[in-house]
C-alpha cells in the first residue's frame, strides 16, 4: 500500500511539474532526490542540474555487505535499482554536484569534473562550553529511523556497549536523536544504561556533557 501511495504520488508530482515548467519562465531545473527521478524523467526542455549528494549505490553496497542471509536478497535488489537510477541520473544532465569527493569518485569512475559542495558548519555555534564533561558518558546523535544511523545505534547497544561494561560498570549512553526506531527502542530498553531522548532542540549540552562522541557506522556515504 505505502508503495502504490509512493507512485501515485510521484505521477502527481510529474504532471505538476510538467505545467509548472510549460508555464512559468525558468532558466534552470535543480532536481534533488534519487527516489522522485521519474519526476523529470525524459524532459529536456531546460537545463537539468542533479544535486547528487551522496552516493546511494556507496552506501547500499556497504549496506549488502552486512546482510543476514535472509535480507539479502531484497538489499541486492535495493542496490541493483540505485546503479540504475544513478546510470539514467548520469545519462540526463552532465550538471552534477556531489557533497564529498569521496562520493563523486565512488558514482564518477573516471573522474569527472562535477562540483563538490560540502556541508558547512558555524564553529562560533557549535564551540563547547565551560561546562565539564561526565567522565562516564558516551554519545550518539543523529536522525535514528535513517538506516545508517539505526544501524550504528544497534550495534552500539548490542555489540560494542556490553563490552564497554566489563571494565566501566557505570558507563551511560545517550542516544541523541529525532524518529527512534522501534527497534532502536526495543534494543535500549534491555539495557539500562542506554537513554534515548528522541527529538531535543539544542544538542550542545549533550556533547558538551559526555567525554566520548561515538559513530560506529558500519555502511554511510556523505
Amino acid at each position: 500500500a505505502q508503495r502504490l501511495a509512493e507512485r501515485q504520488a510521484i505521477r502527481r508530482m510529474r504532471l505538476r511539474f510538467l505545467a509548472l515548467a510549460a508555464e512559468g519562465s525558468f532558466d534552470l531545473v535543480l532536481f534533488h532526490g534519487k527516489a522522485v527521478y521519474p519526476v523529470i524523467d525524459g524532459f529536456h526542455d531546460l537545463p537539468v542540474v542533479v544535486d547528487f549528494c551522496d552516493a546511494t549505490t556507496l552506501r547500499q553496497r556497504e549496506r549488502l555487505r552486512h546482510a543476514r542471509l535472509w535480507q539479502a536478497p531484497w538489499r541486492l535488489a535495493a542496490y541493483a535499482a540505485a546503479c540504475r537510477t544513478e546510470r539514467r541520473l548520469l545519462a540526463h544532465t552532465r550538471h552534477l554536484a556531489f557533497i564529498s569527493h569521496r562520493d563523486r569518485a565512488a558514482v564518477l569512475r573516471d573522474g569527472g569534473r562535477a562540483a563538490v559542495i560540502p556541508n558547512g558548519i558555524d564553529l562560533d555555534y557549535w564551540r563547547r562550553g565551560a561546562g565539564e564533561p561526565r567522565a562516564n558518558r558516551l554519545v550518539f546523535t543523529g536522525v535514528m529511523d535513517y538506516p545508517p544511523n539505526e544501524d550504528a545505534a544497534l550495534y552500539l547497544i548490542e555489540q560494542i556497549l556490553p563490552l564497554v561494561q566489563r571494565s566501566r560498570p557505570d558507563i551511560e549512553l545517550y542516544l541523541v536523536g529525532m524518529n527512534p526506531s522501534a527497534a532502536v527502542r526495543a534494543a535500549a530498553a534491555a539495557n539500562p544504561a542506554v537513554n534515548v531522548t528522541g527529538f531535543v532542540k539544542d544538542l550542545r549540552p549533550y556533547m558538551e556533557e559526555s567525554s566520548v562522541y561515538v559513530a560506529p557506522l558500519r555502511y554511510a556515504s556523505g
